[in-house]
């Protein structure tokens, strides 16, 4: 047996998924506020884009995981 195979892995159990859920939503909502900064700046119009794509990206991937469509479990109860 190596090391990696004596480590759980991050999603078993309802405990372990569930806080991986809420560092993923932590950070996708980060994310989210840090480009929605950059777009107070002044940007060129491709940059502009180009962030107005990365939020809505972000915001997809943390309704995603706030529907339960990555993790088998509810990150419902995750939620503010």
């Amino acid at each position: 047996m190596t090391k990696h195979d004596e480590q759980a892995p991050l999603t078993t159990g309802r405990r372990g998924a569930s806080e991986l859920d809420t560092a993923m939503m932590s950070a996708h909502r980060k994310n989210i506020a840090r480009y929605q900064g950059l777009l107070e700046s002044a940007l060129s119009a491709d940059e502009r884009r180009y962030v107005e794509r990365r939020v809505a990206e972000e915001q997809a991937a943390l309704r995603r995981i706030s529907r339960n469509d990555v993790w088998p479990f509810s990150a419902a109860a995750a939620l503010p």
